[in-house]
């Protein structure tokens, strides 16, 4: 479950850079 967070995460800072 926490590795799941992780990739959310990471696709969250993405859109947030766009």
């Amino acid at each position: 479950a926490c590795e799941v967070w992780k990739e959310i995460k990471f696709v969250f800072d993405t859109i947030d850079r766009l």
